[in-house]
């Protein structure tokens, strides 16, 4: 494996452009334009390490080691092949023809920011005309304005589908909003007796399991919900009056839950009362009604 050559060639596009570490600006920011135009093209890793390795680095296999320690990640950052073949960096032979391609975050990170003034160039043609704000027509350069129009025409034609989406989106949730505005909002309630008698178990199993994921917990003779539970107006609690065996008139409290807990019981049930997964499959609108229930304007006002 070559280490020591100070001088580095790349053909690309038809233009011979030479690297050593007292390159140009005009020369970096050719090579630099090249790679952009690699990158912008879908290609993941567009640049060869041996083009570059010499702006940073006295020999290649510091470039290597630094790939290999300073958390840079094959297959994402670098990949590396032997004889044609795709192998791992740590698998390369000495004395046989090898290739490292990296790709354009892994160049700026492993070349452009060890030395200023390469990192100066990088950012004028990545940085500035990459992402530039100028519209196309006010580009002087043809190739760059080409590029700036490209970009402009890609952005309208996402901003075009991102908006038909939204639409499109819109009316398919019609239905399921209408559904959460009518029965989510409902006052209806089940106890607990009820709720578990739906799901087929008993309401001392399912106010264990309720307990055993954290959803409630037992004080005072009456179950109470965890935050951030309590806060999604999923259930309420009732009162009702009772005699004492003296005579005397005395009170118990217990849990109902309304539609919304219901609903988000029976979701806990159907996924073995797994919090996480069951909290990942609420639905935005959902969410929005248990968190924030009492915000929502009341008719008439």
């Amino acid at each position: 494996m070559e280490q020591n050559n100070p001088t580095l060639k790349s053909d690309l596009f038809g233009h011979q452009i030479v690297l050593t570490n007292q390159s140009s600006k005009e020369q970096l920011k050719n090579y630099f334009k090249v790679i952009l135009r690699l990158s912008k093209s879908g290609e993941k890793f567009p640049v060869d390490l041996d083009d570059v390795w010499a702006l940073a680095y006295n020999r290649k296999d510091g470039a290597i080691k630094a790939l290999r320690t300073e958390n840079f990640y094959e297959g994402s950052d670098f990949a590396a092949s032997q004889n044609g073949k795709v192998v791992s960096i740590n698998e390369l032979s000495n004395g046989v023809r090898s290739e490292i391609k990296i790709s354009v975050s892994c160049m700026e990170y492993l070349i452009a920011r060890k030395k200023r003034f390469v990192f100066d160039v990088y950012r004028i043609v990545f940085h500035k005309v990459a992402n530039s704000l100028t519209p196309s027509y006010q580009i002087e350069d043809p190739i760059e304005r080409a590029e700036a129009w490209i970009e402009e025409q890609k952005a309208r034609m996402a901003l075009e589908r991102k908006n038909a989406n939204a639409e499109k989106l819109i009316a398919e949730q019609a239905p399921k909003v209408e559904y959460y505005d009518k029965v989510l909002q409902s006052e209806s309630t089940m106890t607990t007796t009820q709720l578990a008698m739906s799901l087929g178990m008993t309401a001392n199993r399912l106010n264990r399991r309720l307990c055993d994921a954290k959803i409630q917990y037992r004080q005072s003779g009456m179950y109470i919900l965890y935050a951030p539970y309590s806060s999604w107006n999923i259930a309420s609690v009732r009162t009702y009056p009772f005699t004492k065996s003296d005579g005397s008139m005395g009170t118990n409290r217990y849990l109902v839950w309304n539609e919304r807990g219901c609903q988000f019981v029976t979701m806990l049930h159907s996924n073995n009362f797994d919090v996480k997964k069951t909290r990942n499959e609420i639905s935005p609108e959902f969410w929005l009604r248990m968190l924030r229930p009492q915000c929502l304007p009341s008719a008439g006002k």
